[in-house]
């Protein structure tokens, strides 16, 4: 039997897609900044990029992230 402080709350319809909306508008600030040096998410090796967002990371933390996961160095880290 689960206790009421056991229950995980849900998160409500409108909670769920204004954090979709969030998450769309900053994978679309990530391309623009990969899009920097001419490459977008889709071009690189696939990342958590869901929870770098919701751990509070930056768009260009995680433009960095994803081109440091598809071996760039620091020559092209540099350019974001």
């Amino acid at each position: 039997m689960l206790h009421s402080n056991q229950i995980e709350e849900i998160p409500s319809r409108s909670e769920g897609i204004e954090t979709v909306a969030n998450f769309t508008s900053w994978m679309q600030e990530v391309d623009q900044i990969l899009g920097q040096i001419g490459v977008d998410h889709r071009d690189l090796p696939d990342i958590a990029y869901m929870d770098l967002f919701e751990g509070g990371a930056d768009a260009r933390e995680a433009a960095q992230e994803a081109l440091e996961g598809a071996g760039a160095g620091d020559e092209v880290l540099d350019l974001i």
